[in-house]
């Protein structure tokens, strides 16, 4: 699937997906699916969310739409959020709203804009039961007064992420700091470590790349906790810098490519961090050497027993 619509129909499930942990919405057996679907068991959980709609469950049905997009079935995965809507899941109601980018129109999805009032409706009801996804959800598709009074609106802003740390989720994080993360780098600081020390992944990773003075000499170690959390970013992230160094991390073609496996088993082969073993052989004018065939002469940058060896220790790892 092409990458950006990819990265669209994610955004699409925006607070769903940012969440590591469940919704007050969510019995046992739906909140055991949503934790295997986030461990990337995406028929497993298909299974799990399929016996919960068939209960009635609202919530689960709409993660069976989720997960159906992720198990290749998305045709049906827009019937699917109907069913969610109709039962009154205000989540499946945002996913049939048409806008651009949207799966309505060239999947055919039964889209409406009804839907949008409809959604926060629901979400508004949620929000004043406590729940931070939905105050999230208001806040993002909605403009709330509150947004329109300056300092007020940094108060309301701490007080929905503060209540989205005591219930896991974090979806107002990456919001709130899109519009004041400038002004407030101690406090994101502050957030990520706090987040962190409840086992937010993102959190984990984010530290090591935050370049905090606290934390200098610690980069590796933070990323790899969040690595050891299953989270397939912190792999591409730590390929990337020892392909093209960094502090700390200086240029390392075997630990790149011992990363790159590590990430393309978590994150199932859908992207790749991509790692060159090879390079063109030049004279000593720095022209590149040909053969009789006129094809470039290449040289190994890692052999290839050496990177046999990386391979399967990275997916030994992986898999663990």
């Amino acid at each position: 699937m092409d990458t950006a619509v990819c990265n669209h129909i994610k955004n699409l499930f925006f607070t769903a997906l940012l969440a590591i942990s469940t919704s007050p919405l969510a019995n046992d057996e739906t909140a055991l699916g949503i934790a295997t679907y986030n461990k990337g068991e995406f028929h497993e959980a298909r299974k799990l969310f399929l016996a919960q709609s068939k209960k009635g469950d609202a919530y689960a049905t709409f993660w069976l739409g989720v997960t159906q997009w992720e198990t290749g079935e998305r045709f049906q995965a827009g019937d699917t959020f109907l069913r969610a809507a109709e039962m009154g899941d205000p989540w499946a109601m945002y996913m049939l709203v048409p806008r651009d980018g949207n799966p309505c129109r060239y999947l055919g999805w039964p889209c409406d804009m009804s839907w949008k009032e409809k959604a926060i409706a629901g979400w508004e009801i949620l929000a004043e039961q406590g729940d931070a996804k939905a105050q999230f959800a208001v806040t993002k598709v909605g403009q709330p007064w509150w947004e329109y009074i300056p300092f007020y609106r940094l108060f309301r802003y701490h007080q929905l992420l503060e209540t989205g740390m005591e219930q896991n989720t974090y979806g107002a994080y990456y919001r709130y700091m899109g519009k004041f993360g400038k002004f407030i780098s101690q406090y994101e600081f502050d957030y990520m470590l706090r987040s962190a020390e409840k086992g937010y992944a993102p959190s984990l990773s984010g530290i090591g790349f935050s370049q905090h003075p606290s934390i200098k000499g610690q980069e590796l170690a933070w990323l790899q906790k969040s690595l050891d959390t299953g989270f397939p970013t912190a792999a591409s992230a730590l390929c990337t810098m020892y392909i093209v160094g960094r502090e700390g991390f200086p240029v390392n073609l075997e630990k790149a490519f011992y990363y790159s496996v590590v990430h393309e088993v978590l994150n199932k082969g859908r992207d790749e961090c991509k790692v060159f073993t090879q390079e063109s052989v030049t004279d000593e004018l720095g022209l590149i050497v040909v053969d009789s065939e006129g094809k470039s002469v290449k040289r190994d940058l890692i052999s290839k027993e050496r990177q046999e060896e990386l391979r399967k220790e990275a997916e030994a790892y992986a898999e663990t």
